[in-house]
């Protein structure tokens, strides 16, 4: 009986501690439609900041590497609010660099997820999976993001809202 409660207590201080390596979340990402009808990358942060952001293919089952699709560094961090096409170059006004190859082109029926990051894995920016139908629906001044049990959202955990709406629910108004 004593072997089990050790093993059981190893396992439970164990798993404790991996909780602990993930990067906490300071703020959420998002997608939107610009008023041109271009897919953009949003991110809220409402504190800490982030040093970049990734877009990944939203296939759980594919390695990391054959997931990634395209990345975009920040020229310096990235606080509050930040926009950068995911189909096209960075305009000027944008944080982001373009990323180091060709923009990603988007298609139908796939799944894509981008994720805010730190290089030195202090802070993230939750991720966002959405389709182009997901886009399209999208009137423009409207972001999809997750909230997953804020009233409001989808069935899927998913709302679109204003980036005041999602500074409310994301960041508790700030």
């Amino acid at each position: 009986m004593r072997r089990v409660s050790s093993a059981v207590l190893v396992a439970a201080i164990g798993l404790g501690a991996l909780a602990g390596c993930t990067v906490p979340s300071a703020g959420r990402a998002g997608v939107a439609m610009s008023q041109t009808g271009r897919p953009l990358g949003v991110v809220v942060m409402c504190q800490d900041h982030i040093d970049g952001t990734t877009l990944y293919l939203g296939d759980d089952d594919a390695s990391v590497s054959a997931r990634h699709v395209a990345r975009w560094e920040a020229e310096g961090p990235v606080t509050g609010f930040a926009t950068w096409p995911l189909d096209a170059p960075p305009e000027e006004s944008s944080p982001f660099k373009a990323p180091p190859s060709q923009p990603p082109r988007l298609e139908n029926g796939v799944r894509y997820v981008p994720h805010g990051w730190t290089t030195d894995n202090s802070s993230a920016a939750a991720h966002v999976e959405f389709t182009l139908a997901d886009l399209a629906v999208l009137k423009p001044g409207q972001v999809r993001y997750w909230v997953a049990d804020t009233e409001g959202s989808g069935p899927d955990g998913y709302k679109a809202g204003t980036v005041a709406e999602i500074r409310t629910d994301v960041c508790g108004g700030t």
